[in-house]
């Protein structure tokens, strides 16, 4: 994958990019009769295969080598219900390839595993409108589009809500007015192996760091717009 850029647009197209030239080195053009938009797409971590996911609220499987589509992820398959409505949000586990989540508009987020071809399990409560989904180990994170509960941690195992991470907290922002977000994300630090998560949204137009006791310890903001990625 290396100087490759994964691109999903709103026609439902996936194309990759060489970005030293900038040329298309191969695209998975939309042949679906009902109109499709990529929303988001993730690789698993030995980069062999990517999921995208979009208007239609199926998530998909691509190899990367081939561009072929490998597995739809099919709620009749596994006997789990899928989405209903647009997906925002997808993202495969570091610890098992055969594990991803997907969230969005239906308040909710499935959980899938490609060696049962569809959704196994579903986590109600979280709405989620961008890149808000993250996994690390059995944790799963979510950033919901809303003023309150909006940063959310879950077992991957049980599916029961295993910590609500208060926006503000009870330091220095317990004050200030709280975000909708539409990002969020696990983060190591690089040198200390320590443990953050950094998620970021709208009405407020920021961005937050919380440390490994999910207190807010850094604010960035001044954006004119959301933060989205």
């Amino acid at each position: 994958m290396e100087n490759i850029l994964l691109c999903g647009d709103n026609a439902g197209n996936i194309t990759k990019y060489d970005v030293t030239d900038g040329m298309i080195v191969d695209q998975i053009p939309w042949k679906g009769e009902e109109e499709n938009k990529i929303y988001a797409m993730d690789y698993t971590k030995n980069g062999r295969h990517f999921a995208a996911v979009g208007l239609d609220g199926i998530v998909r499987v691509y190899d990367d080598i081939t561009m072929k589509l490998t597995q739809e992820s099919d709620p009749f398959k596994s006997g789990h219900g899928g989405h209903s409505n647009r997906v925002f949000a997808v993202k495969f586990s570091n610890e098992d390839s055969n594990l991803l989540v997907s969230g969005g508009w239906d308040n909710s987020i499935i959980i899938h595993d490609l060696r049962e071809k569809g959704p196994v399990n579903a986590i109600l409560g979280a709405y989620i409108c961008g890149e808000a989904l993250d996994f690390k180990g059995d944790k799963i994170l979510s950033g919901s589009n809303r003023m309150d509960k909006q940063l959310q941690i879950w077992s991957l195992k049980t599916t029961n809500l295993l910590n609500n991470v208060d926006w503000n907290g009870e330091g220095m922002f317990k004050d200030r007015e709280k975000c909708r977000l539409f990002c969020a994300k696990f983060m190591e630090h690089t040198d200390s192996g320590k443990q953050f998560i950094v998620a970021g949204g709208g009405i407020t137009n920021e961005l937050r760091i919380f440390n490994s006791e999910l207190n807010p310890i850094v604010n960035v903001g001044g954006f004119s717009r959301g933060c989205y990625t």
